[in-house]
């Protein structure tokens, strides 16, 4: 006759890793909730970058690049920054210049639109719009 296996090892071993397991997961959101503490500014970049993708502030990116039509942007480009945090609102102009850089790359008409055009326009809307953060951006090459 068969002799019936004991389960108190088997159920040891499952509670063994399932504790592993919840210490591993513990330690892993107590790391992130650690890292969002003491490096607030990585915290304030990312939440930034998501706020930045869901509340594109194209109308601006429209502004700072086209020079004859930007009247045609300006309060609206006003409008998208007002509904940034003001933390955001640099970033979001610095991540439209990279993004002119980049197209006027691919273009090749960095002659046609000087970037440091557009970075003198960028650091203009918190002025124009008359937020309280104020934007200094570096003129590097594309």
């Amino acid at each position: 006759m068969k002799r019936p296996t004991s389960l108190v090892p088997i159920l040891a071993t499952v509670l063994l890793l399932a504790a592993t397991n919840t210490y591993a997961l513990r330690t892993t959101i107590s790391a992130v909730m650690n890292d969002e503490v003491t490096n607030p500014i990585h915290h304030q970049q990312s939440s930034c970058r998501e706020e930045i993708q869901s509340a594109y502030p194209r109308n601006c990116g429209l502004y700072i690049t086209r020079s004859p039509l930007r009247i045609a942007y300006d309060m609206l480009c006003c409008s998208e920054m007002e509904r940034l945090d003001n933390e955001c609102q640099c970033e979001a102009l610095e991540q439209l210049i990279q993004e002119v850089k980049v197209q006027a790359q691919k273009e090749q008409q960095m002659g046609r639109m000087d970037i440091k055009d557009v970075i003198k326009r960028a650091e203009n809307v918190p002025v124009y719009c008359n937020l309280q953060q104020r934007c200094k951006f570096q003129s590097h090459s594309p």
